[in-house]
């Protein structure tokens, strides 16, 4: 798959892991991507704090470069004082054949961990379409 056109739309199964290590955060990310940017929001429940077994709401903003796609994360429940109010830095690099995004997420400086997201293989289809004229 060439990379020039494995456009990021889509819904795609990932997820985070804490540095202090634990079970991984399961999350789903629907994105659209348009030119070199990305939007698009995700689901996932919470692990931890007082939000914990609750379903949380994201939406991500960014771009893709290449391989790179750069995007943060901003939680839909900062005024219910969960401790979800802090956007996160996503960074990571989509293999070759479109499937999967591994990177980094930080939250503030010194703290972050791993991801990975990943969608089925899409093939490229070439549709020709071809209209008969009726004889006249």
């Amino acid at each position: 798959m060439e990379l020039e056109w494995a456009n990021l739309t889509g819904v795609w199964q990932g997820y985070y892991l804490y540095p202090e290590g634990g079970m991984p955060v399961p999350f789903v990310a629907t994105l659209l991507e348009s030119g070199r940017f990305v939007t698009g929001t995700t689901h996932e429940i919470a692990s931890r704090g007082g939000a914990s077994g609750r379903m949380l709401y994201a939406l991500v903003d960014g771009g893709r470069s290449g391989a790179l796609l750069t995007f943060l994360k901003h939680y839909n429940h900062v005024a219910d004082h969960i401790g979800y109010d802090r956007p996160i830095r996503y960074e990571g690099v989509l293999n070759p054949d479109g499937t999967e995004i591994e990177g980094d997420w930080t939250i503030r400086t010194g703290y972050g961990g791993r991801f990975a997201m990943s969608r089925p293989l899409r093939r490229r289809v070439d549709a020709r379409i071809e209209i008969e004229t009726p004889a006249r």
